[in-house]
């Protein structure tokens, strides 16, 4: 997911969400890569922080309006 110009946006959404369990699975939120991926790092230093998100961990069946549902509560989403 990645938030319009937020940085502590992003960085709200990695500390509420990381770790969190749901739908049985853990879910693994941290700061994306100019790539779009993530290291195995540590959720707040694998990447410079930016408004960009990795997510991993979530339901297989989830849609993009599902992600934008989910992690809008920090702001508006604008790629997901």
């Amino acid at each position: 997911a990645r938030y319009h110009q937020a940085q502590d946006k992003a960085a709200d959404a990695i500390a509420k969400f990381h770790g969190k369990e749901y739908a049985g699975k853990t879910l693994e939120v941290k700061f994306a890569n100019t790539d779009g991926e993530s290291d195995d790092a540590n959720p707040t230093s694998n990447a410079p922080p930016s408004d960009n998100i990795y997510v991993k961990g979530l339901p297989p069946n989830w849609t993009h309006d599902d992600l934008k549902t989910y992690f809008s509560e920090f702001g508006p989403i604008i790629e997901c």
